[in-house]
């Protein structure tokens, strides 16, 4: 099951990384991007030479995104009609990676197509914790008096 669970979320993940990456690129080259969750339509609304460099670098990227073009839309908000394809591409593990890979060469092509980002993990964060509350006074502010 934890597996299985790990897998649901690789699929879930990399779904919501392919849309976001794809209207991403629409919005670079079209200042635009469709409305919409399926991951078939974004791909085929993006630039021709945009599409011949993802299949480049992934043959089977449009048959990969037309099997989870609903995987993110559907099961964000855990609907039970995903349908056959969509719970393969959830559960299956052969056919979550290959989504990975999608949202991996997408991201890339985002790169190409002019998009730039920075992570730092390097910050500074402050604390400080309030005890001048009482328990009972930390109980009723939080509504946790049972009373």
């Amino acid at each position: 099951m934890e597996r299985m669970g790990l897998c649901m979320m690789a699929g879930m993940n990399a779904a919501f990384a392919c849309e976001l990456a794809l209207k991403a690129i629409q919005i670079t080259h079209l200042d635009e991007a469709r409305k919409t969750h399926d991951l078939l339509e974004l791909y085929r609304d993006l630039p021709e030479d945009s599409k011949t460099r993802l299949k480049a670098d992934f043959a089977e990227i449009e048959d990969e995104l037309e099997r989870a073009r609903h995987t993110f839309g559907r099961w964000r908000y855990f609907e039970t009609n995903v349908g056959e394809e969509g719970m393969q591409a959830m559960a299956n593990t052969e056919r979550a990676f290959a989504l990975v890979k999608a949202a991996r060469v997408i991201i890339d092509e985002g790169e190409i197509a002019g998009l730039t980002y920075k992570v730092d993990i390097n910050f500074d964060a402050e604390f400080s914790v309030d005890n001048s509350d009482t328990k009972r006074e930390k109980e009723k502010k939080f509504g946790m008096n049972k009373h």
